[in-house]
């Protein structure tokens, strides 16, 4: 018995396997991209979020028998303390509101604010469209989403390191308009700091090692 090979009909189908290997079934791909899309809402809304936050500082809601109302109030981006003494009594807080209404400061808390949720931003935008990637029907979904996924992870990093400048740079902006007055502080968590930068850099190392791996599979699918 005579077994006929073809090998450039091994190849294809080898290639085939591996250009499939991690595509998802129809129900869990449409699952993905939709994911990938609520992800992508969220950032938008959090980037609007971030533009409008110096024209309405201090967003409140309040839900009750009457109905949901809303209202401004920058006392709430102060530290818990800081926010107590102004909220003592409605003249110290129509003083800080005075205060806040600045154009300047209101700028300043915009800028803050970018730099404390844009990163965040980021990081859900990156997310998103990795997600959308991988629910995606052709081409080659993970090789398409990793480079988001490291994007994603190192908007992470970045945001850990920030949080703790724009917490100080808040404290120092608003602190004027405060019956204690102007103050230098620089806050620091460690431990959310921490567990934050931690969790960006594990996943920027679990992206690097399948990136490495993708590429080292190609490699060798190239040289059989």
């Amino acid at each position: 018995m005579i077994i006929a090979y073809d090998g450039k009909k091994f190849l294809s189908n080898r290639k085939k396997m591996v250009k499939d290997e991690y595509s998802l079934p129809p129900r869990k791909s449409l699952i993905c991209r939709w994911t990938g899309t609520i992800f992508l809402l969220c950032a938008a809304a959090l980037g609007i979020g971030t533009l409008l936050s110096g024209v309405f500082p201090g967003p409140k809601s309040h839900c009750g028998e009457s109905g949901c109302t809303w209202s401004l109030r920058p006392s709430m981006l102060l530290e818990e303390e800081a926010m107590k003494a102004v909220q003592a009594s409605p003249a110290t807080e129509r003083r800080f509101d005075a205060y806040a209404a600045r154009p300047l400061v209101r700028a300043g808390i915009a800028g803050v604010t970018a730099l404390d949720d844009g990163p965040f931003a980021l990081i859900l935008l990156c997310v998103g469209l990795a997600l959308r990637r991988l629910g995606g029907k052709d081409g080659e979904p993970l090789a398409a989403a990793l480079p988001w996924l490291r994007r994603a992870a190192l908007m992470a990093v970045i945001w850990a390191i920030g949080r703790p400048v724009s917490d100080s740079l808040m404290v120092m902006l608003l602190s004027p308009g405060t019956p204690e007055g102007g103050q230098w502080a620089i806050t620091i968590d460690l431990l959310d700091i921490g567990s934050a930068l931690m969790l960006g850099i594990a996943a920027f190392a679990t992206v690097w090692a399948i990136e490495a791996g993708l590429k080292a599979q190609r490699d060798l699918d190239r040289f059989v």
